[in-house]
C-alpha cells in the first residue's frame, strides 16, 4: 500500500508540475506579445518625433530662403532709386525709361524663378527626409511605398527644364535632380522602394551640399547690403561730425558751456561699434575770441541741429551693427543645422542598411533647431 501511494503520490505531483510549466510558458508568451505589441508602438513614436523634427528643419530652410528673397527685393530697390537720381528730370526722360521699366515680357515662356526654385529643392529634401525615416524605422509596406512616391513626386516636380537656361551656379541643383530622378524611377518601377532610398544616398549627399553653398550665397547677398547701408550711415555721420568741428573750432563762443555740451553729444556717437571709429574727438572750446553775438546764434542752432542728425544716425547705425552680427549668427546655426541634418541621413541610412528597425537619437538635431529658431527670432526683432 505504501508502495502504491508513493506512485500515485509522485505522478499526482508530476502532473501538476507539468500544469505549473505549461502555464508559465502561456504566461511567458503571452508576456512577449504583450511587450512586442508595446515595442511596435515606439517606432512609431520615434517616426513622428522624426516628422516633426523635420517639418522644423525645413521651415527653418524657408524662413532663411525668404530673407534672401527680401535682400534681393531691397537691392531692387535700391538700384531702382539710384538709377532715377542718375537721371534727373531736365532731360525729360519719361518716368518709366529713368527707372529701367520700358518693357513688360509677355511672352508664353515661363521666366525662371531662382528663389521658387530653392523652395522646391526644400520640399524635395523634406520628402526624402520622410521617405528616409519611414525604410530605417521599417514601417510598413505600404506606409514605405507612400514616402518613397513622394520623393519621386518631389523630384518630378522640380522644373529641370525650366532651370536649365539659368547660371549652374545660380540654380546648382538640375543636375543632381535629373540624375536621383532617372534612378528612383528604375528602383520603384522594380517596386525595389528599399533600395531606390539607400541608392539616393549618395545624390543627396551632393545636393546637402548645395544647400550649403546656398547658405553662402544668401549670407554673402544680405552682408553686401547691411555694408552698404552702414557706410552710407557712416559717411553721413562723418560729413556732419566735420561740418561741427569746422563751426565750433572757427572761433570762441560765449556760450561755451553749451557748445561743449553739444560737442559731447556728438562725441557719444563717435564710436559706433568695438573698433570702428568713425572720426576723431571733437575739442572744447573757450570764450576767447568770440565771434559776434548774432553769428553765434545762427550757428549755435545749426550746431543743435547736426548733433541731434548725428545722434540719430549713430543709432540707426548701430542698430545696422546689431543686424549684421546677429544674421551672421543665424546662417552659422543655419550651416550648422544642415551639417547636422547631414549626419542624420547618415545615421538613417546605415540603419536601414543594416534593417536594425532602429532610429538614432534625435538630440542632437533637436538642439540646434532649436538654437537656429532662437537665433532666427533675435534676428527678426533685431530688423
Amino acid at each position: 500500500m505504501c508502495r502504491k501511494h508513493l506512485d500515485s503520490e509522485f505522478k499526482h505531483r508530476a502532473q501538476r508540475s507539468i500544469v505549473s510549466v505549461m502555464l508559465r510558458v502561456a504566461y511567458v508568451a503571452a508576456l512577449g506579445g504583450l511587450l512586442a505589441a508595446g515595442c511596435t508602438t515606439v517606432p512609431q513614436r520615434e517616426f513622428d518625433a522624426y516628422r516633426g523634427a523635420f517639418e522644423e528643419v525645413r521651415l527653418q530652410g524657408e524662413q532663411v530662403l525668404a530673407d534672401y528673397a527680401a535682400a534681393r527685393q531691397l537691392r531692387s530697390n535700391l538700384t531702382m532709386h539710384a538709377t532715377f537720381r542718375a537721371n534727373p528730370p531736365a532731360n525729360a526722360r519719361p518716368l518709366s525709361s529713368r527707372l529701367g521699366l520700358e518693357r513688360l515680357e509677355a511672352s508664353t515662356v515661363r521666366q525662371p524663378d531662382d528663389i521658387g526654385v530653392r523652395l522646391r529643392a526644400w520640399e524635395i529634401v523634406h520628402a526624402y527626409n520622410k521617405a528616409l525615416a519611414a525604410v530605417a524605422a521599417g514601417a510598413a509596406t505600404a506606409e514605405t511605398e507612400s514616402s518613397v512616391n513622394g520623393f519621386l513626386s518631389s523630384l518630378q516636380e522640380f522644373p529641370v527644364n525650366e532651370v536649365a537656361s539659368m547660371a549652374a551656379e545660380a540654380v546648382p541643383y538640375a543636375k543632381v535632380v535629373s540624375d536621383l530622378l532617372a534612378m528612383l524611377q528604375k528602383e520603384i518601377q522594380a517596386r525595389r522602394f528599399r533600395q531606390g532610398i539607400l541608392e539616393a544616398r549618395e545624390p543627396m549627399k551632393e545636393f546637402m551640399a548645395l544647400l550649403r553653398k546656398d547658405a553662402v550665397v544668401f549670407r554673402n547677398y544680405r552682408v553686401a547690403l547691411l555694408n552698404l547701408r552702414f557706410t552710407e550711415q557712416e559717411i553721413a555721420i562723418f560729413d556732419r561730425a566735420d561740418r561741427f568741428r569746422i563751426i565750433t573750432s572757427s572761433h570762441g563762443w560765449s556760450a561755451a558751456e553749451e557748445v561743449n555740451g553739444l560737442a559731447k553729444q556728438v562725441n557719444a556717437s563717435r564710436v559706433l561699434s568695438a573698433g570702428v571709429e568713425t572720426f576723431a574727438t571733437i575739442g572744447s572750446v573757450t570764450e576767447t575770441n568770440s565771434a559776434p553775438a548774432a553769428q553765434q546764434q545762427a550757428e549755435l542752432i545749426e550746431l543743435r541741429t547736426l548733433a541731434d542728425a548725428i545722434e540719430r544716425e549713430a543709432t540707426l547705425a548701430r542698430a545696422t551693427v546689431v543686424e549684421l552680427s546677429t544674421y551672421h549668427e543665424l546662417m552659422r546655426h543655419y550651416v550648422l543645422l544642415i551639417g547636422e541634418l547631414e549626419r542624420t541621413h547618415a545615421e538613417l541610412a546605415r540603419a536601414a542598411a543594416e534593417k536594425t528597425r532602429r532610429l538614432p537619437t534625435l538630440d542632437q538635431l533637436e538642439q540646434i533647431i532649436s538654437n537656429t529658431r532662437l537665433a532666427h527670432r533675435i534676428y527678426t526683432e533685431t530688423k
